[in-house]
């Protein structure tokens, strides 16, 4: 796409129904079924469905994750699946890898790749380094750095991903705050932002001209 997709204003519909397996310890397992639904005012001219299904395994060396998306978008369906891995380094340092691949472009990447490094500091403060690769047409590389604080039930994060190939273009930041209720799997969030997160299903084809 030649212009930068902006859903700053986006209207979400989030819904998530979590099972989880009958072990000693219920988060070992969880299986979630989510849906977003996409408004937009400018930039496109029919709306957004993109629902998904999850499941999650907890380790003692960190979470894996396996997920199938399906989207409605662009007058056009298609699918995505995807593997994710989130191991434990050491007490301070934990990681990010994930690769997914769609038979259906432009409504998903053909591929889809990144890996992060997360570093926890002093005073409930956390910061995050990676790269992210989307394949269209041709590779588009990623850049990605974050920074995190934790108070109290509250969690600030801030993230920014500039493309390598198109960094004037391609810029994108991202504000997001939740407050956790009893534990993690239960939180109210809200997010703002602008350009594309080449995290999400969401994600559509970048341009990779200036």
């Amino acid at each position: 796409m030649k212009n930068r997709l902006c859903y700053f204003l986006a209207l979400t519909l989030f819904i998530a129904l979590k099972g989880t397996a009958q072990t000693a310890d219920s988060l070992k397992n969880a299986v979630t079924l989510t849906y977003n639904y996409y408004h937009f005012n400018k930039q496109f001219t029919s709306d957004w469905q993109i629902g998904n299904i999850e499941y999650k395994r907890q380790t003692k060396a960190g979470a894996f994750l396996g997920r199938f998306n399906y989207a409605n978008r662009l007058q056009q369906n298609g699918w995505q699946a995807e593997a994710e891995a989130y191991p434990i380094l050491s007490k301070k340092v934990y990681a990010y890898a994930g690769i997914g691949y769609s038979g259906q472009m432009p409504v998903f990447p053909k591929w889809r790749s990144g890996a992060s490094l997360f570093v926890s500091l002093p005073k409930a403060w956390e910061v995050e380094g990676g790269f992210r690769q989307l394949y269209f047409d041709k590779n588009i590389w990623i850049g990605t750095a974050g920074v995190s604080k934790y108070a109290g039930s509250w969690l600030l994060n801030f993230r920014s991903y500039i493309s390598m190939d198109a960094p004037v273009a391609n810029q994108a930041y991202f504000l997001t705050i939740r407050n956790y209720f009893k534990n993690e799997k239960d939180y109210a969030w809200l997010q703002l932002g602008s350009g594309i997160s080449p995290d999400e299903a969401r994600n559509v084809q970048l341009t990779t001209k200036n």
